[in-house]
């Protein structure tokens, strides 16, 4: 194996980035198309290639801002890779090829994702969640909110010990939707990772819920 071959080899489609504190307990980074570059480069050859991006944070963050310059955006789209993943506090958020290209169309800038734990919960979202963790997940092109990802998909990833009361099979993620109601979806727990991982089209505040399955008889 020569040099090149071993450059192509060691070169992966990953950018490490580190968020300042702006307050206590949140953080905020800018990301530069120089900055993220490299990744997009290795990922170009690879119709099934991720991009990710690794956010890190100061101990005790609880809210990650990540700003994607306009630059950035669009060499994303341009790309045609599979997905863009933004791992932030432990969290995975990774949007398909379709969803950029709609979050491209409906912005004209920089677009800003948001990454939050949210503790402060209504009397639904009690019900739901116990102790179990929400993640408020949302995404703005300027001040317009994007929500709905239309035909794009994005998958999350939620941090969760799962205590040894709790059946796998029964741990699912919600929204509650503008009317109030519960929205559930349907979620995979990974006992190696101990994360939660749902995809859905919407980005809103997700609470990790649990229904003890049924016994068979």
């Amino acid at each position: 194996m020569d040099k090149t071959d071993t450059a192509k080899e060691e070169t992966k489609p990953v950018a490490k980035v580190t968020a300042e504190a702006v307050s206590k307990k949140k953080a905020r980074v800018n990301v530069s198309l120089d900055e993220i570059q490299n990744a997009i480069e290795a990922a170009k050859d690879n119709d099934k290639a991720i991009v990710k991006l690794k956010v890190a944070a100061p101990k005790g963050t609880k809210s990650v801002d990540v700003k994607l310059t306009e630059s950035v955006l669009g060499s994303l789209i341009d790309s045609a890779i599979k997905a863009f993943e933004v791992t932030a506090t432990k969290v995975k958020v990774q949007f398909e090829n379709k969803a950029l290209a709609l979050i491209g169309k409906k912005s004209k800038g920089d677009v800003a994702l948001s990454i939050t734990s949210v503790t402060k919960l209504s009397a639904a979202e009690k019900k739901i969640a116990g102790k179990r963790p929400v993640y408020n997940i949302s995404l703005k092109a300027g001040e317009t909110k994007i929500t709905n990802l239309g035909e794009g998909k994005v998958k999350i990833s939620i941090p969760y010990n799962k205590p040894v009361s709790e059946k796998a099979s029964g741990l699912y993620a919600a929204y509650l939707n503008k009317k109030g109601n519960t929205v559930r979806i349907k979620a995979y727990y990974s006992a190696k990772n101990k994360t939660l991982t749902f995809s859905t089209k919407y980005l809103a505040k997700y609470i990790i819920g649990y229904k003890a399955p049924k016994k068979n008889k």
